[in-house]
């Protein structure tokens, strides 16, 4: 025979599918096949083999989304038996059970992308988390001032300083649950630690850097923030 450019020798890749078919009988993908050929059989070849053997009848196929598998028509062996239909069975479900934990690696998978993009990037988050630390910073600042030196504040200075704390922690808490929401997703389709994982890809959390919410003013008014008046002496 002929040798092709890589030094191998030319094959008959439709009899060499269909003999590796017969005689492994199970079913595979093209992918599978190709890869057990050890390439004497590119996989486009194999893909367009499997199809043509199908139609003729010498292969069955089974169409599962955009997978199709195939295996030998069974019809044509002369010696099935038990033991060759308890095998067939028994890969059957395991090509059941594999497909299925497939699909939901795959689902958690896309669910765990879709979350990533839809997130501001690392340089983004650092950057907020920054200014968002640095206004704490100041709104902490100037509200141990005035609380140290019992200042009476003006009431909409006061109600302003609260407004923007509000708003502050309640962003904190917002970043640092789609943190840990997607960091689970993360980790239970990895099945890696969450602190590895943060290791991995160089994040410090607030804990690690002494930084908890108790450090917040998580302040509530109790009371009206007009300022008290006394009553006037008569």
């Amino acid at each position: 025979m002929s040798k092709r450019k890589d030094g191998k020798k030319e094959v008959d890749g439709e009899k060499v599918v269909l003999e590796y078919m017969q005689k492994q009988n199970r079913p595979y993908n093209a992918k599978i096949v190709s890869e057990n050929l050890h390439g004497d059989v590119k996989l486009a070849e194999v893909t367009r083999i499997l199809e043509e053997l199908s139609q003729k009848g010498d292969l069955i196929e089974k169409v599962n989304g955009k997978q199709k598998i195939y295996w030998y028509n069974q019809s044509k062996l002369t010696d099935i038996t038990p033991e060759v239909i308890r095998e067939l069975e028994n890969k059957r479900q395991e090509l059941k059970v594999t497909l299925s934990t497939t699909k939901e690696e795959l689902m958690v998978e896309e669910k765990t992308n879709k979350i990533l993009s839809s997130q501001l990037s690392n340089e983004e988050l650092e950057k907020q988390l920054k200014q968002l630390s640095e206004e704490v910073s100041k709104l902490e600042e100037k509200y141990k001032k005035f609380k140290d030196q019992k200042i009476t504040i003006d009431p909409k200075e006061k109600a302003k300083l609260l407004k923007d704390n509000e708003f502050f922690v309640k962003e904190w808490k917002k970043r640092k649950r789609i943190c840990k929401d997607a960091s689970e997703l993360l980790t239970e389709s990895s099945g890696m630690k969450i602190s590895k994982l943060y290791e991995t890809l160089g994040i410090e959390t607030d804990e690690q850097n002494g930084f908890t919410l108790d450090k917040l003013i998580d302040y509530q008014p109790k009371r009206s923030l007009e300022p008290s008046r006394g009553k006037s002496k008569k």
